[in-house]
């Protein structure tokens, strides 16, 4: 059964009316996470964490007294509380389940279970070569300081690219969208913010790479969005990205702290053999089709929640 919510009271009314026996999971995000431990009652609580936590970060919560969206850094969050209260803590990656770890003062049940994505039948043709013309990259990113789009901008604005390559980002609007937008303006960049669109595998489709340039994802759908119409990743050896992309298998990786890190993988695309990139994006879209399933995602979330339920009632309760 789906409940379709847009507020506070809807949301609570209809998780208490799941809660119907103690054979019950409340599987949230993190973003609901204190009203979910308040409708929980004796029922085990799985918070998802769909991100990689960092200490100066602000994540968005629910504020259960009024509703509304709080920013607060991992410090502001009552961990003492929740570490009662909230029965497994779940990260989407092996970043994001260290990131937990990592900000949470005191210990806590950490599992990390890797998103599972649809997966279409069909695939496109190999990628057209770019003798005579220009590589065509994609971005699927919101345009959110921490994506780091400036630097993809300063990279391609470099003269080993620019005349080269074409980037089409896709994605919503971010606070960081006007600076970036004026600083392609100055430079020339060959960058254009496409929009969110929602035929986005048909627009990325026969790109010859996808490219992430976030330090700090914590699962990044936008590679396997990628990889399941089969398009190869450039991604930074940082955050969950290198748990997506297997660097000259799958995509290609790179340094993100070396000044040159960048601009180097991008030329080694633009002058890599179609044929070449059009086997790392057949591996990635097998990758996917082998273990990014939605399939085997339910699969390890049911098996937590059955051993959740196996547990005494008593330690469910106390978390």
């Amino acid at each position: 059964m789906t409940h379709v919510v847009d507020d506070l009271a809807g949301y609570t009314t209809a998780l208490t009316a799941c809660v119907t026996s103690d054979a019950t999971v409340i599987i949230g995000s993190h973003r609901t996470v204190l009203v979910d431990v308040q409708v929980a009652a004796s029922v085990p609580v799985v918070t998802v964490v769909r991100g990689v936590l960092h200490p100066t970060h602000r994540i968005r919560l629910v504020d259960p007294a009024t509703g509304e969206l709080a920013d607060v850094i991992p410090d502001g969050l009552p961990w003492e509380l929740l570490a009662d209260d909230v029965a497994r803590w779940v990260g989407i990656s092996e970043a994001s389940a260290a990131s937990i770890r990592g900000c949470a003062p005191v210990a806590l049940p950490v599992q990390m279970i890797h998103n599972g994505v649809a997966i279409p039948e069909w695939r496109p043709p190999p990628p057209a070569s770019t003798a005579g013309g220009r590589a065509r990259l994609v971005v699927v990113a919101r345009a959110a300081p921490w994506k780091n789009l400036d630097r993809l901008v300063d990279a391609v604005a470099d003269p080993r690219l620019r005349d080269r390559v074409t980037v089409d980002i896709y994605g919503g609007f971010g606070s960081a969208q006007p600076v970036v937008e004026a600083q392609i303006a100055a430079c020339g960049a060959p960058v254009v913010f496409r929009g969110w669109v929602e035929d986005l595998p048909r627009r990325i489709a026969g790109a010859h790479a996808l490219v992430s340039v976030a330090e700090l994802e914590g699962f990044g759908r936008g590679i396997l969005d990628a990889a399941v119409v089969g398009v190869p990743a450039v991604v930074p050896r940082a955050g969950a990205s290198t748990e997506i992309v297997l660097d000259g298998i799958t995509g290609f990786t790179f340094d993100p702290r070396s000044p040159d890190g960048l601009v180097d993988v991008l030329d080694r695309v633009v002058n890599e053999d179609p044929v070449q990139l059009a086997a790392l994006g057949w591996c990635a879209r097998a990758r996917a089709l082998g273990y990014f399933t939605p399939a085997r995602c339910a699969d390890q979330y049911l098996q937590l929640c059955h051993e959740l339920l196996s547990q005494p009632t008593l330690t469910r309760a106390s978390g």
